[in-house]
């Protein structure tokens, strides 16, 4: 299998980040896209509807195509917080270094 067929995609909760009904998209990069993650405004799901979810672009952190729900918007410190903790794990299963969504998930840090 190339690369290119393979597309992965992580949705991560509490388990994986320690923040309270959150639920963080991260998957590999495409071409169109820089890199980003999508966080759900539904607590505690991940729906494909685009109205559902906004992005957050990495590592500058700016919102797009979205807004933060009103009760996720206290948390966006913290979300921030675990992206930067996480950039370069991330990064790298974005830019298909990492190709298992295991080896990834074991090497995330949570939130003290």
């Amino acid at each position: 299998m190339r690369l290119e067929e393979l597309f992965e995609i992580a949705n991560l909760d509490q388990e994986d980040h320690g923040i309270e009904d959150v639920i963080i998209w991260v998957g590999m990069t495409t071409g169109q896209h820089g890199l980003r993650v999508k966080i759900s405004n539904v607590q505690g799901h991940f729906l494909p509807d685009k109205a559902t979810h906004f992005t957050l672009t990495i590592p500058d952190y700016h919102i797009r195509d979205g807004q933060p729900a009103k009760w996720l918007k206290p948390k966006m410190e913290d979300i921030i917080d675990w992206l930067k903790l996480n950039q370069a794990l991330i990064t790298a299963y974005e830019n298909g270094k990492i190709q298992s969504t295991r080896e990834f998930l074991k090497d995330l840090e949570k939130l003290p």
